[in-house]
């Protein structure tokens, strides 16, 4: 009977401590995952603020783009040398290669 609850003392203390155990990787994996939901969502809060400063610059240039655009002239182009084209020659583009990747088999 003593050797009985010796090893029924020995499975409890057994089952406590795996439980114990799981409980201590449980805290891990869950801490793992919030330092990583935390560093990504640092990272999207400084992607963002990089594509408002981008947006923002990118606004300036084309506002500046536009204003440059109307100050030209054919007569201030003169100016600076350029010149009209008598002839103009346009590039084609009829003979045009593509590349692909059919992954499907012909029927």
């Amino acid at each position: 009977m003593k050797a009985q609850q010796i090893k029924i003392m020995m499975m409890q203390q057994m089952i406590v401590r795996s439980l114990i155990g799981a409980c201590v990787v449980a805290v891990v994996i869950y801490a793992s995952l919030l330092a990583s939901t935390m560093f990504y969502a640092t990272e999207t809060t400084s992607y963002n603020r990089q594509i408002a400063e981008t947006t923002g610059s990118l606004s300036e240039l084309e506002f500046e783009y536009i204003s440059l655009k109307q100050s030209v002239t054919i007569a201030k182009a003169k100016e600076l040398g350029f010149e009209e084209v008598k002839t103009p020659v346009f590039v084609r583009a009829d003979n045009t290669v593509a590349v692909s990747m059919n992954d499907k088999p012909a029927r």
